[in-house]
């Protein structure tokens, strides 16, 4: 977490499940390739740990190109806090 409601990961986690468009940055579709698939974050997933405390990403802010740092910043959404 950088600032309240954003996150840092590498440009090569981000395009797993995001893509730069011709209008800016977007979620890749699901199997019927028409809903974007939903994404999320887990900040307290550890092995044996049941404890999750869920963002939603809400939106793809940054990826960088090849040709730059391995970077990409994400809007966090709303927290699904599970215990």
């Amino acid at each position: 977490v950088i600032e309240p409601n954003v996150v840092v990961t590498n440009r090569h986690v981000a395009r797993t499940f995001a893509e730069r468009g011709p209008s800016g940055f977007g979620f890749l579709t699901g199997f019927d390739r028409r809903t974007p698939i939903l994404v999320d974050i887990d900040f307290l997933e550890e092995v044996d740990n049941v404890a999750q405390r869920e963002f939603a990403i809400k939106r793809v802010l940054y990826i960088s190109r090849d040709d730059e740092a391995d970077i990409a910043f994400l809007e966090l959404g709303s927290a699904a806090i599970h215990s």
